[in-house]
């Protein structure tokens, strides 16, 4: 067991260079948000705003977590981790700020997607993340005076010891919960079409890290200037903690990072890049947007997601490029749509719809793909799933369809059934 003791000091008086930083930020900020284009000025104004508020509200989680386990070897590494807390109120006024920048960083506040509505909602989203974040600061302020006062008086007692008990369970509770809603509301639905389920977690333990590390820090700081003597076992064991939380993050960025390539998540939208020949070097034009991905995905499956399929007519020269998109649909699944270019891909026509059939039957329409062949005759295939069931499986059947069009893609055939697999 380490032996540790804490030093009490006055509290210093913020830096006037500070000061100066602080006012010299909201001069810009201000500034920014009432330039023609403030889109940029908010998005670091979030990403600034949950960056130190997930520090701030670490601190009293990382003692929570001490509290919970029964940590003896740790009191005072304890109270440097509830310092961070100081930011709370602060951040909540920041919260109310980031209010008034909703419909210049989320989409879905002008242009509401009918399929997600229920929950991306202004009104939804302002009360669970408002009321969600005050909650959770409220709590972490009660178990900052649990703890700082467990030394006094009368603070021994085992109805003291189970106040803190309980306060650190619902801290790490409301934690776990808050900082999801953080993670899918404020960042995953910046862009309202893509879509991850371990993107909350993935950002709950992205904040732990960062927030394990930033108490290390304290502690070897505060040994150095005297204001705590924490024994050197004590500060291995607490770099030891932030190796392994690097560790589980690191598990948690390899599960994100996969599912993003593997169903092509990321892309914004379909691109055609123009390639001209000069002599004996080829150069990329800038691209040209063709569409935006408006794919629903298809849910426990590494799906295409609107990933974009190409062919062009030798003999016309016409460009299509087809993939599943769900801008026809309001029942959250796609169609197998295609666009077509005259020019070599500088316009593009309004994508159309491929398959037949109703669009709120709950029938999936993904994995497109497009070919070119004799005489102009477009090829497209693509593969279909029924999900009106029970997800996220829906059904163990998963049918392949082939259509053409001898019109340049005007007009196409009835959908021929090539194969039907049972999966998984």
């Amino acid at each position: 067991m380490s032996t540790m003791t804490a030093t009490p000091a006055s509290p210093a008086r913020p830096h006037p260079f500070l000061i100066l930083l602080a006012v010299l930020g909201i001069v810009a900020f201000l500034y920014g948000v009432t330039r023609p284009e403030p889109a940029r000025v908010w998005g670091i104004y979030l990403v600034n705003l949950l960056f130190w508020s997930s520090f701030a509200i670490t601190g009293p989680a990382v003692a929570g977590m001490i509290q919970v386990t029964e940590g003896r070897w740790s009191p005072s590494i304890k109270r440097i981790a509830l310092t961070t807390a100081g930011f709370l109120p602060v951040s909540l006024v920041l919260f109310v700020v980031l209010f008034f920048g909703r419909a210049t960083l989320y989409p879905w506040v002008t242009e509401p997607i009918p399929v997600k509505a229920a929950w991306l909602n202004v009104p939804f989203m302002a009360l669970r993340i408002g009321l969600g974040s005050l909650l959770l600061y409220w709590v972490a302020m009660r178990l900052v005076k649990a703890i700082l006062v467990e030394d006094q008086p009368g603070q021994d007692t085992q109805a003291a010891l189970d106040r803190r008990y309980r306060l650190s369970s619902v801290l790490l509770v409301l934690y776990m919960i808050v900082l999801s809603l953080w993670g899918f509301d404020l960042l995953m639905s910046l862009d309202p079409r893509w879509y991850s389920g371990l993107f909350g977690g993935y950002y709950v333990v992205t904040s732990m890290y960062p927030g394990f590390g930033l108490v290390t820090y304290l502690t070897i700081r505060s040994n150095e200037r005297g204001l705590t003597h924490v024994a050197p076992p004590a500060i291995q064991d607490v770099a030891k903690l932030t190796f392994a939380l690097a560790v589980f993050w690191m598990y948690f960025f390899f599960s994100q990072y996969e599912r993003s390539i593997s169903s092509a998540v990321n892309a914004d939208y379909a691109r055609m890049d123009h390639v001209i020949d000069e002599g004996d070097e080829i150069a990329f034009l800038p691209p040209v947007k063709i569409a935006t991905n408006m794919s629903f995905g298809q849910p426990a499956q590494r799906g295409t997601d609107g990933l974009p399929s190409a062919a062009i007519d030798p003999d016309t020269g016409t460009i299509y490029a087809s993939w599943d998109d769900g801008r026809y649909r309001t029942d959250g699944t796609n169609d197998a749509v295609l666009t077509r270019s005259f020019d070599n891909g500088l316009h593009w026509t309004t994508p159309q719809r491929i398959n037949p059939g109703s669009t709120l039957d709950h029938v999936d329409h993904y994995a497109v793909g497009v070919a070119v062949g004799a005489g102009g005759t477009v090829h497209v295939s693509y593969r279909q799933r029924d999900e009106s069931g029970h997800g996220p499986l829906y059904t163990p059947v998963i049918d392949t369809y082939y259509q053409e069009s001898s019109d340049g893609g005007s007009t196409w055939t009835t959908p021929l059934t090539v194969d039907r697999s049972n999966w998984p």
